[in-house]
């Protein structure tokens, strides 16, 4: 049991230390160079960091004006980052960024004469993000980890946002990769579920948001969470489902809960007295991209396909 326990505390305490996405206080992963050229790139962006005095990820964010995600991704050997976050790294590092987004651009090259992808679009259009679509989701890293921190200071957070603003994409490709990754970095194995509510949403997922005390750490998120009005037309079975995702708010049960919702269905929420409570206190608000956001999701997807993009 004691073991089983430490699953929970592992992942309480990975999110009490999650700053700016990053995990505080913990090495980076190692990385074999030999592995591929993304591996390879982050490893020189990595010892370009260290010939620079090792600054910390949020030092550097501070100076270049991006997120600590995104900086700390860059070197991460997961994905290639966009030009514009290489140059801002080179920079912050005492480096030309003419030079390190070339070498980026030479890279790029090389990993599509790998993946033989050239012909292969990297734009979603207006279809939402998936799960395995993170490594094309560019734009959202800021959003991104404020969602993350609320879920390390509550158990309970709501997402809201017009039709179509993207709060599928950040719950998809945005927040639960993310999470899986510290969690992996982390060593430990929370459960994640992605759910939609249905037409009988109580009856359908009472036995996942039912309390345990086995010790296991569970993250549930609910997306299209206004389908408990638009298609559930059990007022009982919806207000049931909507106390079983309170209970969350109780450590004891183990359970941590996102929702999203349309932005015009708030009011209804607000029928709840829970669920109005929650969206005073826990709320975010998708809000539409800024520039430099908007130009990381154009130019982000197309980096890793060598696209000629110049980079200014």
């Amino acid at each position: 049991m004691k073991a089983i326990a430490s699953e929970s505390e592992k992942l309480s305490v990975l999110l009490r230390r999650t700053e700016g996405g990053v995990v505080v206080g913990r090495p980076e992963r190692p990385l074999d160079p030999d592995a591929g050229p993304v591996q390879r790139f982050a490893h020189e962006l990595r010892s370009l960091r260290q010939e620079a005095g090792s600054p910390s990820y949020r030092s550097m964010a501070q100076r270049a004006r991006l997120s600590v995600t995104a900086l700390s991704r860059a070197a991460s050997g997961e994905r290639l980052p966009s030009v514009a976050v290489v140059r801002a790294y080179a920079q912050v590092c005492g480096a030309d960024p003419d030079v390190w987004a070339d070498r980026l651009k030479a890279v790029a090259k090389e990993t599509t004469a790998r993946a033989g992808q050239e012909g292969e679009s990297p734009y979603q259009g207006l279809a939402r993000f998936e799960s395995g679509d993170q490594d094309l989701f560019f734009g959202r890293e800021r959003l991104t980890e404020e969602v993350v921190g609320l879920v390390r200071e509550h158990r309970f957070v709501v997402v809201l946002g017009a039709s179509g603003s993207g709060k599928s994409s950040l719950l998809r490709a945005g927040l639960i990769p993310r999470l899986q990754t510290l969690a992996r970095e982390a060593h430990c194995e929370p459960e994640i579920r992605l759910i939609t509510p249905g037409a009988r949403p109580a009856a359908t997922h009472g036995p996942l948001l039912t309390p345990r005390h086995d010790g296991r750490e569970r993250l549930v998120v609910v997306d299209q969470f206004e389908e408990i009005f638009t298609l559930c037309r059990d007022r009982s079975d919806r207000w049931r489902f909507v106390e079983q995702l309170l209970t969350a708010k109780d450590p004891a049960g183990g359970l941590r809960v996102v929702i999203a919702v349309g932005g015009t269905f708030s009011d209804r929420c607000a029928e709840h007295p829970g669920l109005a409570e929650e969206l005073r206190h826990t709320a975010l608000t998708v809000r539409p991209m800024n520039r430099t956001e908007l130009r990381e999701a154009v130019v982000g997807p197309a980096t890793p396909r060598a696209c000629a993009w110049s980079g200014n």
